[in-house]
């Protein structure tokens, strides 16, 4: 059996039996590195796609096959397994890839705060011996912006992975006092990431251990100059102390890593609120959730910043879930209102981390699965088959993602009371988010849970979309609203001399001038006594800081703190509210010693919280406002990037890359790394299409514009399809006819059928055949499926006005369809046919086509296509008198459209419904329809500045 052997580090090179094996093109080599390093099969058209983006599927797939051919011309390859639509690499112990030898080293001991055992230093070395340069270093393909994102994606977590195991044979290596050794790990180390003080001052240290003193100074020099020529800061306290004792010959043997004082690691006075003046508020959670056993139930807890409504759902949930009911909380934080249901991913993200919550979702219907899997896909493993999720499909059911969603969250929350589901500060949430929390809460009668929604009342006006959700289930007598009111003199009283039992005679003389200060606020209140327990004094007669002033009053809290434990906590208010061990170790810069003493110091000092699975919180959100305000903008700017950086190397190791692409994006924009910032962005607007995030999708497109993506062509088109589904008329033309002026020759065919789609929804027949014609004449002649799709849009365009044009069209696409035998084309056509037929008074013909258009329809499982030919066939029972089969038609459609989010198509089912509805003397019903399609004609409208009657035409598509 010969042997090959792939080598990914340094330049990519491919041997088979220790002779180099000689590729005909960059194209070859590309494809064996992807093969390699992806560990599965592929399909055909996603590796032609990846190769070949310039060309068309079917000429890409043809150089694909060319290019597979010159492989095992080359040599055979017995590993490479070619089928007829997948081709994948096998694995074996006769094929060697450098890539994968590392990956073994780095599973067997991986890199970590402790020691590692003598074998394990020797797994270690051996990793940083493989790899020796960058992955595919000096490699590209400049005609495949995808293949070069992905190569430059690889190699960020390669190098994150070598800087990890490089400083632990660093630490190694100086506590053996082999030197030479340590340096050698340091300065590929540093190579790194040359911005990373630590393996300045570590490098610094064993120079000077070495009695390299000079080179030591040098190093200090160089750390000087780096740090003053790329973010205009200079050096730590740390380092300069550190450059001191080598100057003065002072330097002594590494110790152990700084401590906070012995003293922090006491707790202090226990300062959280007794809940006092809040017995009224406690008692109405008690009763709504025992009511959520005969009808779910939405609470309500809303008032003012600081004013406790944390602190009270959190001491609920605690004592509920005593009582053996399932509790789930989640918070929306400020900053990922762009995310797309960043709540909902976080929620599964916990329930995928916990091994009841994963076994009890592995007891839920695999079709809901698969729905979950759209947001963690790490939940499909529960499954033993394959799930059919369906991801590039656009057109989706909507609803059925919700429900898949509402039903994951039904059986976390299974048990013998009630669940309670909680959604802190949900003024923050996406508007996907919110999408999904109204479709839920109407139907809370079928889960018999509760769920508790927490907002701020000054960030939630009278119409807003959740004081409205609130009103419509208050009205039904399914709500309970409870606003907090600040605290009365007397419970500030009873909670200081709880808090400070024993602390003296001038206790309740302080508790009055408290609530002087705070005002009754309990954040201030509690902040005032974090202040005392840290043994500050604050004397009743003494000058107290303004409540006025928090910021001043909250910095004054942080002074006391260590340098180091400042920078990890700067670090962390630039990751967010909530944050890892992990990734703030790697943003802060900080050894994972450090890190861990500098939390320590902050948990003691009640800054931040634990919060499970090695997650923290601030305190408080306006606490983690007033550390990133103190940041400099360098100082900020090179945190995001590292947090940009760490985040994308822990989601390539968990393969989740895609589901924290906005946060990526907007990290790095932030960061000041457009390019890495625009990919990110564009991949979150089609991860948001694909969960019919349809605002947020637009956001991320025109985010990744503004930052210079580099499919400029696609992004626009994608602004094309969601404003054209949004309604947005104007917006999409603008969107399609600038991407005209950039895309390649290939796509404009696409390009002119989808602005011709768009002048017919207009109503505007002359321009929708222009484009139509000219998009015929750009399709090459093996184009046969394109050209079926734009002779039915064409045939639409022209059925109200031209007949026999309009089915001569028809039929062509027709016959089409049948030659390439598309399923969705042909359910199009037979229901275009269908349509047509009926304006012939044909209408036994009529039903016939349009029973064999919904039939084909339903086969294919596109919505759009199947909302098209129940309406049709609705249309033809109509005019045959029976109306009753029709409004069941077009109720279908209307909920089909509905999930698919096309609002024009919606108004125009509203008004057909209406009119049959008028038909069979149901006038309460039909005024209602009519309602609500006015309203969506209206706002169509007004996309283009002024009345378009076209518009309100709309009937038949």
């Amino acid at each position: 059996m010969p042997k090959l052997a792939i080598y990914l580090f340094g330049a990519p090179r491919v041997e088979l039996d220790g002779k180099p094996l000689v590729t005909d093109t960059r194209k070859a080599t590309a494809l064996l590195a992807y093969l390699a390093v992806t560990r599965q099969a592929h399909t055909r058209d996603t590796l032609a796609t990846l190769l070949w983006p310039e060309l068309d599927q079917t000429r890409a797939r043809a150089a694909l096959r060319r290019t597979l051919s010159a492989l095992n011309a080359a040599a055979a390859l017995p590993w490479l397994h070619v089928e007829r639509e997948q081709v994948a690499l096998a694995l074996d112990d006769d094929l060697y890839c450098d890539v994968h030898a590392f990956e073994r080293c780095l599973a067997d001991c991986p890199p970590t705060g402790a020691m590692p055992c003598e074998p394990c230093r020797a797994r270690l070395a051996e990793a940083a011996g493989i790899q020796h340069d960058d992955f595919l270093a000096g490699f590209t393909l400049r005609d495949s912006a995808a293949f070069d994102d992905w190569q430059f994606f690889q190699a960020e977590g390669y190098r994150h992975n070598l800087a990890r195991l490089l400083e632990t044979l660093v630490r190694c290596a100086s506590d053996a006092q082999e030197w030479a050794a340590a340096i050698d790990y340091a300065r590929r180390w540093l190579a790194i990431d040359p911005l990373h003080e630590p393996a300045h001052r570590q490098l610094m240290q064993l120079y000077a251990f070495d009695r390299q003193r000079s080179a030591a100074i040098r190093q200090y020099q160089e750390c000087v100059r780096i740090l003053d020529e790329e973010l205009g800061v200079p050096p730590l306290a740390e380092t300069m102390a550190l450059h001191e004792a080598i100057l003065n010959r002072e330097l002594v043997l590494p110790g152990r890593a700084e401590s906070p004082p012995q003293g922090l690691r006491a707790a202090p006075v226990a300062v959280q609120s007794p809940l006092v003046e809040r017995e009224s508020a406690w008692t109405a959670l008690q009763n709504a959730c025992a009511r959520a056993a005969d009808h779910g139930q939405l609470i309500v807890v809303e008032g003012e910043a600081g004013i406790g409504k944390t602190a009270l759902a959190a001491a609920f949930a605690a004592e509920y879930a005593r009582q053996g009911a399932s509790v789930i909380t989640v918070s929306c934080f400020e900053g990922e209102t762009a995310l797309a249901y960043a709540p909902l991913a976080t929620l599964l993200q916990q329930a995928a981390a916990k091994p009841d919550s994963r076994e009890r979702l592995a007891g839920l219907d695999r079709a809901w699965l698969a729905e979950v899997g759209r947001l963690q896909p790490s939940l499909l493993a529960l499954h033993a088959h394959d799930l059919d999720v369906r991801g590039a499909d656009p057109f989706v059911a909507q609803s059925r993602f919700f429900e898949g969603i509402a039903q994951a969250i039904d059986i976390l929350l299974a048990g013998g009371q009630p669940g309670l589901l909680i959604l802190d500060d949900i003024h923050n949430a996406d508007n996907a988010t919110l999408d999904w929390l109204n479709y839920f809460v109407r139907r809370l009668a079928v889960h018999h849970l509760s769920v508790m929604l927490i907002w701020r009342d000054g960030d939630t006006p009278a119409d807003h979309r959740l004081r409205q959700l609130a009103g419509q289930c208050e009205r039904q007598g399914n709500a309970t609203l409870i606003t907090l009111e600040r605290l009365s003199p007397a419970a500030v009283v009873r909670w200081v001399v709880q808090a400070l039992e024993g602390a003296g005679a001038d206790t309740e003389e302080l508790a009055r001038r408290l609530f002087a200060e705070s005002e009754g606020l309990p954040f201030i209140v509690a902040e005032y006594l974090n202040l005392l327990a840290g043994a500050s004094p604050l004397l009743p007669d003494a000058t107290w800081p303004a409540p006025g002033r928090v910021q001043e009053f909250l910095l004054a809290r942080l002074a006391p703190l260590t340098d180091i434990a400042r920078q990890v906590l700067s670090a962390a208010a630039v990751i967010g509210r909530s944050f890892d061990i992990d990734t703030v170790t790697d943003v802060s810069g900080r050894g994972e010693e450090e890190t861990m003493s500098a939390l320590e110091e902050l948990l003691a000092r009640r800054l931040v919280t634990e919060s499970g699975n090695d997650q923290l919180d601030f305190s408080h959100a306006r606490l983690r406002q007033v550390v990133y305000s103190d940041l400099s903008h360098l100082r900020r700017r090179l945190l995001h990037r590292r947090a940009g950086d760490a985040l994308v190397a822990a989601a390539r190791r968990s393969s989740s890359e895609e589901e924290i692409a906005g946060l990526l994006a907007y990290h790095y924009q932030l960061g000041g790394e457009h390019a890495k910032a625009a990919h990110h962005a564009f991949t979150a607007g089609e991860r948001a299409r694909r969960v019919y995030a349809n605002r947020e999708a637009i956001g991320y497109f025109e985010q990744a514009l503004a930052l210079g993506a580099d499919d400029i062509c696609g992004a626009r088109i994608h602004l094309g399809d969601l404003h054209t589904l949004m309604g947005e008329y104007s917006r999409a033309e603008e969107a399609y006819s600038a991407a005209l002026t950039c895309c390649p020759p290939a796509q404009r065919a696409d390009l002119e059928h989808r602005l011709g789609r768009l002048c017919a929804r207009l109503g505007d027949t002359r321009a929708a055949t222009a484009h139509f014609a000219a998009s015929q004449s750009l399709l090459a002649s093996d184009e046969v499926l394109q050209r079926a799709e734009l002779l039915i849009d064409w045939s639409l365009a022209l059925a109200r006005t031209q007949d026999d044009a309009a089915t001569d069209l028809a039929q062509q696409a027709l016959a089409a369809a049948e030659a390439v035998g598309d399923v969705a084309q042909l359910a199009r056509s037979q229901a275009l046919l269908a349509l047509l037929a009926r304006r012939r008074s044909g209408l036994d013909a009529a039903r016939e086509a349009g029973e064999a258009g919904v039939a084909a329809a339903r086969r294919q499982q596109d919505p759009a296509v199947l909302v098209a030919a129940l309406n049709s066939l609705a249309l033809v029972y109509a005019e045959r008198g029976d109306h009753t089969t029709a409004i069941e038609l077009i109720e279908e459609a209307l909920s089909h459209a509905l999930r698919i989010g096309d609002r024009h198509r919606e108004a125009a089912l509203r008004n057909t419904l209406a009119d049959l509805h008028h038909a069979c003397g149901q006038t309460e019903q039909a005024m209602a329809q009519l309602k609500q399609a006015v309203v969506i004609f209206a706002e169509i409208g007004d996309d283009l500045g002024g009345e378009n009657a076209e518009i309100w035409m709309l009937r038949e598509w």
